[in-house]
């Protein structure tokens, strides 16, 4: 159960800008809008990142798990990316997995609730993995433990913002990804039938563009119309993506600072305004929008390797048989992931406000089974590893001046507090 504040308060002050917690290459987007509420006060959020659970966690009682879980409960909504979906294997598995098909019992949404979990957004690369059964799986357990989910559903559904009422402010939540597979995404539905049941898309396509600079822009102009080139074969005219072009011959040129090439990221436009309607409409509900996408805080769990069933093609597909169980599949498959530190270390952020300003952003550090600073990879066996708990205070003060070190290029300063063993962002 939350701890109880003395006072009802509410964000009822707009914020001039939305504002971005950057970390480990993921983000949130959060922004305090006109609410409902008639007093002005304090209110916090837990964010956590990729939550992949299949394993039950509420019997376990070291000092610094329940550090971890006295953190989640003690803020006034607590909430994370579901990186896994909750499901009895009802749905068919997809062509496409973006990984790992990700499954995990009922009872692992009553776990989460029983950590103090609010909200969970679902749109990721995995929403898809057994279709929409497994899409509305996952909504109708997580509902069932009395939480709040985002991001998955027919478009209508996947794109609306979900909203938790604390006494404190109200909260909405609006979960979209930008990776998946086509065929994974949410589709609309009419009133003679319903739409695909997927994840809230924010599409977008990458192309390479070649840029030559102004003067040589300038330069091919001249020798053309020395050559007798008719002008509309090659002029200079605004572009769509922002700045010049050029178009000369039938070919299109960016116009920089150099010449060479560059890579432009466009965003599907109906994909763009459909989630910024649905921020349109939380603000006119909700003291504070979380806007999830990008994967949040990188991982806050990671039990993809207990997962016990997988499809056929999947395991056939890495050079196994029907005899291998998924238990085995996984034990041997997994040096990679094993390898990697990064995977099972991480961060997750208490953000306050006060009178609907941005006070305090507290960064927790984690450990999901890795030894001291410079040791490779995984240091916890198969099966044991992968479940948070608070780091000790040097591989806290590793992670945060890392994460330290990361922020700086965007001018976020984070100092770490050695008697908490936490991050500090400096607001300024």
């Amino acid at each position: 159960m939350k701890k109880a504040s003395q006072n009802k308060i509410s964000l009822s002050a707009r914020v001039s800008t939305i504002f971005i917690i950057l970390c480990i290459g993921s983000l949130f987007l959060l922004g305090s809008m006109p609410g409902t509420g008639q007093s002005s006060g304090e209110i916090s959020i837990f964010l956590a990142g990729d939550a992949i659970f299949n394993r039950a966690w509420s019997h376990f009682t070291e000092p610094e798990f329940l550090q971890l879980i006295d953190e989640i409960r003690g803020a006034d909504v607590a909430l994370c990316n579901l990186e896994t979906l909750i499901h009895t294997y009802k749905g068919f598995p997809q062509t496409n997995s973006g990984g790992t098909y990700m499954a995990s019992e009922p009872y692992i949404a009553d776990e989460l609730a029983w950590a103090g979990f609010d909200m969970l957004g679902v749109a990721n690369n995995h929403t898809f993995n057994y279709g929409s059964i497994g899409v509305l799986e996952t909504i109708q357990f997580v509902e069932g433990a009395g939480m709040k989910i985002a991001g998955g559903g027919d478009l209508q559904r996947a794109r609306r913002p979900v909203y938790y009422y604390d006494e404190n402010g109200t909260v909405a939540l609006i979960s979209a990804t930008s990776t998946f597979a086509d065929f994974q995404k949410a589709s609309n539905s009419r009133p003679d039938l319903h739409g695909r049941a997927g994840c809230n898309p924010l599409t977008f396509t990458t192309t390479t563009v070649s840029t030559i600079t102004r003067a040589t822009a300038e330069h091919l102009q001249k020798m053309a119309k020395e050559e007798g080139i008719s002008e509309s074969d090659i002029r200079i005219a605004q572009s769509r993506r922002g700045g010049e072009q050029l178009r000369f011959l039938g070919q299109t040129f960016q116009i920089g600072d150099e010449n060479g090439t560059v890579r432009i990221t466009t965003i599907n436009e109906s994909d763009l305004e459909g989630n910024l309607e649905a921020v349109r409409r939380a603000e006119q509900v909700a003291d504070l929008v979380v806007f999830s996408m990008l994967y949040s805080l990188g991982n806050f769990a990671f039990q993809s390797e207990t997962v016990t069933k997988l499809p056929a093609e999947y395991v056939e597909g890495r050079g196994y048989d029907h005899t291998t169980t998924a238990e085995e599949f996984q034990a041997n498959t997994r040096d990679s992931w094993n390898r990697n530190r990064a995977y099972w270390e991480g961060l997750v952020a208490t953000v306050h406000f006060k009178d609907g300003v941005l006070e305090k952003i507290r960064l927790i550090p984690t450990n999901l089974g890795v030894g001291p600073p410079g040791t490779d990879g995984v240091a916890l066996p198969f099966g044991v590893r992968g479940r948070p708990v608070i780091a000790d205070n040097e591989l806290g003060k590793y992670l945060i001046d890392m994460a330290a070190e990361l922020s700086k290029e965007y001018g976020t300063e984070i100092g770490y507090i050695t008697s908490e063993n936490i991050g500090v962002v400096n607001i300024k």
